[in-house]
């Protein structure tokens, strides 16, 4: 075999290989887009609820701006020190954990295709538009579960806002403990300040909106949607809207119905066995119950098609489109 055809039978080798690796270095990547949409003239059988599900937890890109300043207050600084120079570093022996990157970035433009979905939506007689959300995120599974969510908060929850509760005998005497003293005190057991521990080590504050629920894209060997999302409408009985109406917000307690006393103290004081309501502030705050209209489903879906999820008084409209993303060779692993 001459030089050439052993020349030419070697590229012929190594294209395909060149080209697997340069495939095998970009990394697909999709961006969702959803709609909620109300039926006008939907109707659903779902029973009232006392309470709603505390989404905390889920991973929240599209919290109000009053969340995310909360959250980066929380966020503590970096431990530096200045040296001679003038310049910062690190404490001698602080270990600090870098920060993570974002699992998924929101996106608040629309693609001209939802854009039209929405116009559509807006003339329509039937159906109204209640929210928009868009995101992107590596293709890499399994993804984590994206909180979706209006900005109408129907009330919320300040654990820090709780009072603390001290059981009572059968005659409605105080029973204190070591653990009761320290809930009263403030203290902890080894001395050391529990109020700044309590405030370090705070659960964060539960929000709950009008519109509140999850939404995950997964890639297997198909691409599949996860939609669990509510539309909750406050409900109020005789007895509470009676209240609101005479300007009393809060109907007053009934110690020997309800197990709940008042001592010289002031301290809220349960008996045993009951446990304090949470303390709730928000617009809904005195609602005896909620009606649930809720859409949960999972389907598989395509890129670069409308995609509909059907309820019987709120659906989803889905579009996504996946792309490809070289990664930055210029910054270190």
């Amino acid at each position: 075999m001459s030089i050439t055809c052993r020349l030419l039978f070697t590229l012929l080798l190594i294209s395909p290989t060149t080209a697997t690796l340069a495939q095998a270095q970009t990394e697909r990547h999709y961006r969702v887009e959803l709609i909620v949409v109300r039926h006008l003239d939907g109707v659903s059988d779902s029973a009232p609820q006392e309470s709603l599900r505390d989404l905390t937890d889920l991973l929240d890109l599209f919290a109000p701006p009053r969340e995310k300043e909360e959250l980066a207050a929380e966020t503590p600084a970096l431990p530096v020190i200045q040296d001679e120079f003038g310049g910062t570093e690190r404490l001698e022996g602080e270990v600090v954990d870098e920060p993570e990157k974002p699992l998924a970035v929101a996106v608040e433009d629309m693609s001209d295709t939802m854009r039209e979905a929405w116009r559509r939506l807006r003339l329509s007689a039937g159906f109204r538009p209640e929210q928009f959300h868009s995101w992107e995120q590596s293709g890499n599974g399994p993804f984590p579960k994206l909180r979706i969510h209006d900005e109408e908060i129907l009330f919320e929850i300040d654990p820090a806002l709780g009072t603390p509760i001290a059981p009572v005998d059968e005659y409605g005497a105080l029973v204190f403990s070591d653990a009761t003293m320290d809930s009263q005190s403030g203290l902890e057991t080894d001395g050391k300040d529990g109020k700044a521990a309590a405030e370090s080590e705070a659960p964060p504050i539960q929000y709950y909106y009008r519109i509140d629920g999850s939404a995950q894209l997964n890639r297997t060997r198909f691409l599949h949607l996860d939609i669990d999302i509510e539309l909750r409408e406050p409900l109020y009985d005789p007895i509470e809207g009676s209240l609101q109406s005479s300007g009393q917000t809060t109907p007053p307690l009934d110690p020997v119905a309800t197990g709940i006393a008042d001592d010289d103290s002031g301290v809220l004081v349960a008996g045993e066995g009951l446990n304090e309501p949470p303390v709730k502030t928000g617009p809904a705050a005195n609602a005896t119950a909620f009606k649930i209209h809720r859409i949960n489903q999972r389907r598989q879906v395509k890129t670069e098609q409308v995609e509909y999820f059907d309820g019987p008084v709120i659906g989803i409209i889905a579009y996504i489109t996946g792309f490809d993303v070289e990664p930055d060779l210029s910054s270190p692993p």
